[in-house]
């Protein structure tokens, strides 16, 4: 008996820390990114730019992005794996729509990218201490790497939130949005 309340307690914490990170992330991106315009890469970076020039909030925009990646998911990485995603990716977007009605911190883009990034830097932490994944980049970058079996996943993530990065400049035509979101990244 003593064996399965340990495995609870682990799964309860687990799960403790994959809220915690998903939440951190969102509270990143309401309070201080979205507001200026930094797109840092990831889904959210995407989702920052559609949802600024479509009426469709940031959160519903990050689910949707993942739809597609995660039926490949299925194919590649099996349905236990895709399961937990859409869990994570539910939740995240969920968390992101809940708090949608907070206002923007601060206009002071600097402070914003520093904060921002801090913040979802945290939230990484945890979130890497869940062992789970919410989609994006992560699911973007892992299923990538099934076939460029070369490359490592850290480069994937360059190479994809780099993208998103220039996306957002070209797209809010503010080289200076851009490099903030290095910032935020950083």
């Amino acid at each position: 008996m003593g064996k399965y309340e340990f495995r609870f307690g682990n799964e309860l914490r687990r799960l403790l820390y994959f809220v915690i990170g998903n939440s951190c992330y969102a509270f990143a991106i309401q309070l201080f990114l979205a507001g200026n315009n930094i797109a840092a890469g990831g889904f959210s970076g995407i989702a920052i730019v559609l949802s600024s020039v479509l009426p469709v909030s940031i959160g519903t925009f990050i689910f949707l992005l993942n739809i597609p990646f995660l039926l490949i998911s299925l194919f590649i990485k099996g349905k236990r794996y895709t399961l937990l995603t859409l869990c994570g990716s539910t939740i995240y977007a969920t968390i992101l729509n809940a708090i949608s009605f907070l206002p923007t911190v601060t206009d002071n883009r600097l402070v914003a990218a520093v904060f921002g990034g801090l913040i979802y830097g945290v939230g990484a932490v945890f979130f890497l201490k869940s062992g789970a994944s919410n989609g994006g980049t992560d699911l973007v970058a892992r299923l990538l790497q099934t076939h460029f079996r070369s490359m490592s996943v850290g480069k994937m993530f360059l190479v994809v939130d780099g993208s998103v990065v220039v996306f957002a400049m070209i797209m809010f035509r503010d080289f200076e949005a851009g490099l903030y979101a290095i910032i935020t990244i950083y």
